[in-house]
């Protein structure tokens, strides 16, 4: 196999890229709110719950399409733009941003089993969310 087409077989998921930046979110703001409540959240948890809060909203704006599937009609009128270099340079630098505010949160501090897979999840996605970029997944498949 040619290391083009091992390149391309391995980048493949970096094509819905919109899609898979929102569904880290969902997926670890699922695991907390299956949890009982906020009154037996940690501090901690609470933290991590307002963090992908606004995590989840910073997404949506760049993916209009998403907040619309999920019923949220605000950013409706808007398309969105998913081809532009602007897009993906603005999905990249809002990766980064989370991820650095992400460190405030610690594991540690962290209640419960629910708390920490949900913070296990959004690291685990944003790491391989933006190891597409580093890895030139992204430029890749862009080119194609």
């Amino acid at each position: 196999m040619t290391l083009r087409r091992r390149v391309f077989l391995g980048c493949q998921l970096a094509v819905p890229l919109g899609a898979a930046v929102g569904a880290r979110r969902v997926l670890a703001q699922d695991v907390l709110t299956a949890q009982a409540g906020d009154a037996t959240r940690s501090p901690m948890g609470k933290r991590l719950m307002a963090f992908l809060d606004e995590a989840d909203r910073q997404d949506l704006s760049l993916d209009p399409q998403t907040a619309v599937l999920r019923g949220d009609t605000s950013h409706a009128h808007d398309f969105g733009d998913y081809l532009s270099d602007g897009y993906f340079a603005a999905v990249e630098s809002n990766l980064r941003r989370q991820l650095a505010a992400f460190t405030a949160i610690d594991r540690a501090q962290l209640r419960g089993a629910a708390e920490r897979v949900a913070y296990d999840t959004w690291r685990w996605q944003a790491r391989l969310a933006l190891r597409r970029f580093d890895e030139g997944c992204i430029r890749f498949a862009r080119q194609m």
